[in-house]
């Protein structure tokens, strides 16, 4: 038995040295005068390697992939092998694919610009891998693949100056180390074809600057460690983000419509002219935003909600500083939760809660030296309260509580110099002796932010 598994496994070594051994090179202009002709001439399998140049007109646009597996290099990189449509109606390359397997196109090294799309595809079973590829100046997308089942693997690629970046209906589509510049429509647009399951995207250690929309993302899967700097829009729709930095956007950070979830965990707001949040809804649509351990300062906008449906904003050990707008929780049938966070020096207020109906709760929270606390305008239904509880308010400022009692000594709150441990380098955290610690508090909690 271990002969035979010995024979065997040396057979598939065999065929797939075979397999390597048989891949034909192709040169281009060398053995084939355009990279159409390199793909007519070769097999699935083979390779194309592009001379250092500029590659245009018949034969160099419009470029069709059939259906065969294929592996195109630059060999000088992609400053100096560039593909230059020219025709603002053209493709760069356009699959035509019509057999059910799994079809591969490797693509590497090279500049694709001024196409109306760099790659397009609208059917077949195909899987992308583009590795340090530049693509910039369509007057349409960058990439722009639908139907079928397509996945998309793009590494070290600079997307840049298009009207649209990337799009997504359905498959998979990982994106990692690669820069997103000055698209002036979306940078990377993922919609499932049939909402929520089609179309997964996976981003980490990508850099969006300047695009009108950054993501616009209707799907499920995560973004980690990007940064978003100078964008209108960082993030429109729905997913998890985590360790990641939002500066400089100009008119709204995160934009949410209907039936949409959304977590943000471990990442960094700061010096956004817009909205941090803007959350929306249709009627009896359900919509949440969730925000652990982040961090808000600086910005100009605050967090909120628009429409009828019902949302839910959930806060958790997470600091609130120097912002000019508070957290908004308004016409909102679902219950929000804002909990060991530390609110400070917000000029225009915290946290206003204005026309409910439901049983929020703010809890474990400090607040220090904001123009108000809290602000609780109106209610639409006096069965509902929210609970503030254990909350130390404290300020030189005036009154910090709004349309609701002075809540000290009610619920667990107090009203203490919070004891930070050095406010000139803005660390919030607290000393030992901090009447927000847990043995120093009757509630025998925590208050604010860990």
């Amino acid at each position: 038995m271990k002969f035979v598994k010995i024979l065997f496994g040396a057979l598939g070594l065999l065929l797939c040295l075979f397999s390597a051994l048989s891949a034909t090179i192709i040169n281009v202009p060398d053995d084939q005068p355009t990279i159409q002709a390199g793909v007519d001439a070769a097999a699935s399998g083979d390779t194309i390697l592009l001379k250092p140049g500029i590659y245009t007109g018949d034969g160099n646009n419009n470029i069709r992939l059939y259906d065969k597996s294929l592996v195109i290099i630059g060999t000088a990189g992609p400053d100096s092998t560039i593909i230059d449509v020219i025709e603002s109606n053209q493709y760069a390359f356009f699959c035509d694919i019509t057999i059910d397997e799994r079809i591969t196109f490797d693509l590497s090294d090279v500049s694709i610009t001024n196409a109306s799309c760099g790659i397009y595809s609208y059917y077949g079973i195909i899987t992308f891998n583009l590795e340090n590829v530049v693509i910039h100046n369509c007057t349409g997308w960058a990439i722009n693949v639908f139907g079928g089942s397509v996945n998309v693997n793009v590494n070290n690629c600079e997307i840049s100056n298009n009207i649209n970046g990337i799009s997504s209906e359905i498959g998979e589509v990982f994106i990692g180390n690669s820069d997103f510049y000055y698209n002036s429509g979306t940078a990377m647009g993922i919609c499932a074809y049939n909402y929520p399951s089609d179309t997964t995207l996976i981003a980490t250690k990508c850099r969006f600057v300047g695009n009108n929309m950054a993501i616009a993302k209707f799907s499920p899967g995560r973004v980690d460690s990007c940064t978003f700097d100078s964008n209108q829009v960082s993030i429109g729709g729905e997913g998890i983000y985590s360790d990641c930095n939002f500066t400089h956007t100009m008119q709204s950070v995160i934009l949410m419509g209907c039936c949409r979830t959304m977590a943000v965990y471990n990442s960094v707001f700061e010096t956004n002219y817009g909205n941090i949040a803007r959350i929306g809804d249709m009627p009896s649509s359900p919509s949440s935003i969730l925000f652990d351990n982040c961090q808000f300062s600086y910005n100009n906008g605050g967090v909120s909600e628009y429409g009828m449906g019902a949302r839910s904003i959930r806060m958790y050990d997470c600091t609130y500083i120097y912002n000019d707008s508070p957290v908004v929780i308004t016409f909102c049938p679902s219950r929000s939760i804002i909990e060991n966070c530390t609110f400070a020096y917000n000029s225009n207020g915290a946290i206003r809660v204005k026309d409910y109906y439901e049983d929020h709760s703010i809890a474990n929270n400090i607040f220090y030296n904001n123009s108000y606390a809290i602000n609780a305008d109106t209610y639409l239904d006096s069965s509902y309260q929210f609970y503030f509880g254990c909350c130390d308010v404290y300020s030189e400022n005036g009154d910090q509580y709004i349309g609701i009692p002075d809540h000290t000594g009610i619920n667990g709150n107090i009203s203490a110099d919070p004891q930070f441990c050095d406010l000139v380098t803005d660390d919030y955290t607290i000393n030992l002796f901090s009447p927000c610690a847990p043995e120093n508090n009757s509630c025998n909690v925590l208050m604010g932010s860990w």
